[in-house]
């Protein structure tokens, strides 16, 4: 992994050009049982897998530990790439083109977060909300984007990579 200085610019890769914006994000697929974890920005609705954007020279596999560490004081193992998704859709005025690899990832040694419920706050304080959710009940609390629901139902052996266009309805 390349090392970066520590007066070295983190750099996301994120890119906006007018009402138009490009994100390179990964997510958490972190099962309980029969739920799995989820996160919402406090000004949305909308429920997320857990995760965030990926900065430059770091690959993909190091962000989702790394942002699950930051954001929740998790160390995890990821055990395989399940979704790759292109997904280009709309947003208050701004229109996103995102890439997304979402990991399965396992919760290394003994964590107190399996056993939360209701909603709570990870380490980045209020801004993120968490909480457990039935994958039978994800389509009934608003969760972004629809067409992972069914997928994370039956999460398939292999990579399932989704190219979704809302902005062609």
């Amino acid at each position: 992994m390349y090392k970066k200085c520590k007066k070295e610019e983190i750099i996301m890769i994120s890119y906006k050009e007018g009402n138009k914006k490009f994100n390179f994000r990964v997510g958490a697929i972190i099962i309980n049982e029969d739920k799995i974890l989820i996160h919402r920005k406090e000004k949305y609705e909308f429920w997320l897998l857990p995760g965030g954007r990926v900065e430059m020279l770091e690959g993909t596999d190091e962000t989702i530990c790394r942002e699950l560490k930051e954001e929740l004081n998790l160390e995890v193992v990821t055990e395989r790439l399940g979704v790759v998704s292109e997904n280009f859709f709309q947003l208050g005025e701004t229109i996103y083109h995102e890439i997304g690899f979402n990991y399965i990832v396992m919760i290394k040694g003994k964590s107190d977060i399996t056993e939360k419920e209701g909603e709570f706050h990870g380490e980045e304080g209020e801004e993120f909300l968490y909480k457990w959710c039935k994958i039978e009940n994800l389509n009934k609390v608003g969760f972004r984007p629809e067409f992972m629901i069914g997928i994370l139902k039956n999460l398939p052996q292999n990579v399932v990579h989704i190219i979704k266009n809302e902005l062609l309805k």
